[in-house]
């Protein structure tokens, strides 16, 4: 079985820090036809801070306030996070992962009423994604977004988060846009052994959808 969704414009990550803004750029060049955004633009929706990436939440509640129908699967659990910090990620997957993210020097205050805002309006399902999950996106015409360690997609050691775009699969494995800086890969084909493999721990995802 395979599917394939409207093949969305690829475009490269400008440095090592902006793989989640050329997902979002590709996602608009289908549901924004008419209307490139700037990086800078994206910048500002998803809350971008110089060298270091972003977190998720304002961009689900940007995308939303943009009448774009969106849902995070994420197997992280925000509640636990909002009262523990950056301990529920070391205790719950690792010191890398929870050094990373130590690194990155955001409002966490700010991303924890983001987090609560984003449940307080059901985009979330707290839960792991699996496999189906995406399948059950692409058949439905949703684009996924999936977060991934860059090192193990590219069976490097260490972890790297990391945003790729899938809009389509078959029996083998997925289709995807990976802006790189690692891999720059327009519709490269990845084997679900190998996405399993590379997705983050929590599992997690970012459906987007025209209404």
């Amino acid at each position: 079985m395979s599917k394939l969704l409207s093949k969305p414009k690829f475009y490269a990550n400008l440095d090592e820090s902006h793989c989640v803004q050329a997902c979002l750029k590709s996602i608009f060049s289908v549901t924004h036809p008419d209307h490139e955004f700037s990086w800078k633009q994206l910048e500002q929706l998803t809350d971008y801070l110089p060298g270091h990436g972003a977190w998720v939440y304002s961009e689900l509640l940007s995308l939303d306030k943009y009448g774009l129908k969106t849902k995070l699967i994420t197997g992280f659990d925000i509640q636990r996070f909002i009262k523990e910090g950056f301990q529920y990620i070391e205790d719950e997957y690792g010191k890398d992962v929870a050094d990373y993210e130590r690194e990155h020097p955001h409002d966490y205050e700010k991303i924890k009423k983001q987090m609560q805002e984003s449940l307080d309006k059901e985009l979330v399902d707290n839960r792991i994604g699996v496999n189906d999950d995406i399948k059950k996106f692409i058949d439905n015409k949703w684009y996924v977004m999936v977060l991934v360690n860059s090192k193990a997609l590219n069976d490097k050691p260490g972890y790297t988060g990391h945003r790729v775009l899938v809009f389509g699969y078959d029996d083998n494995g997925a289709t995807m846009h990976d802006p790189g800086p690692v891999h720059k890969g327009e519709s490269r084909h990845v084997s679900w052994a190998q996405l399993d493999k590379a997705w983050s721990n929590a599992k997690e995802l970012i459906a987007v959808k025209s209404p």
